[in-house]
């Protein structure tokens, strides 16, 4: 119930913020724990629920507050060395894109040693039960977003469809080995990216195609089959 305090601080001060290291589980803040609870009703426990909800933004991730802190010099680094010591939420799309930009792509090198660090914690999703969505959702969301903002800005020398490539077959490839969920979120969620900027997205002909001609062959590599 701890996370409840902390939430019902910020609403009290408006001035307040919270810095968590445990992120996922910051944004959970014990659900289960709502039904032991003496409700009036249901309505009862949804306006907690908005209320609570209320205050996100100011919950800061220690990650998220390296990322708006740290010189621009030393961004990267920081966050590599987060990842190593368990941060699988330490890089946003614009770092991860940094990162490819750096090393022209994520398929090699540093960038996949980085991207296998980051996956570890999925692979011990039985270890923090209450968390386990929030990484996955988070992870899948990261892989997405940064294939759809890659695939918008039409990166060069193909940059864009390497990004999307080896971020879609690892999506696929973690869909096998930890949740189905996973190459189905990264799908919807990097297509409504794509789809978000419309003038991009259907500006030269063969881009859209050429996007939703990679996202048919992850779909049917990952057994998902869409019929509308």
């Amino acid at each position: 119930m701890k996370g409840f305090s902390y939430r019902q601080a910020l609403l009290i001060d408006q001035d307040l913020l919270v810095l968590s290291a445990d992120f996922f589980n910051a944004l959970s803040p014990g659900n289960e724990s709502l039904a032991r609870l003496n409700w009036q009703g249901l309505e009862q426990i949804e306006l907690f629920q908005d209320k609570m909800r209320s205050v996100e933004d100011r919950i800061v991730s220690l990650s998220r507050y390296v990322r708006m802190s740290a010189p621009d010099e030393s961004k990267v680094r920081l966050l590599e060395d987060l990842v190593k010591i368990g941060f699988s939420d330490a890089f946003d799309a614009e770092a991860l894109l940094e990162v490819a930009t750096q090393y022209r792509g994520l398929g090699q090198g540093k960038p996949l040693a980085l991207l296998d660090s980051m996956e570890r914690p999925l692979h011990h999703l039985g270890m923090h039960p209450t968390g386990a969505p929030f990484v996955v959702l988070a992870l899948a969301s990261l892989y997405a977003t940064t294939s759809g903002k890659a695939f918008l800005q039409a990166l060069p020398d193909d940059l864009d469809l390497e990004i999307l490539n080896v971020l879609g077959r690892r999506a696929v490839r973690l869909g096998q080995e930890v949740s189905p969920l996973f190459p189905e979120l990264f799908m919807e969620f990097s297509t409504n990216q794509v789809l978000s900027d419309p003038v991009k997205a259907f500006g030269p002909p063969t881009r859209i195609e050429t996007f939703l001609g990679h996202q048919l062959l992850q779909s049917g590599a990952s057994g998902i089959i869409y019929t509308s």
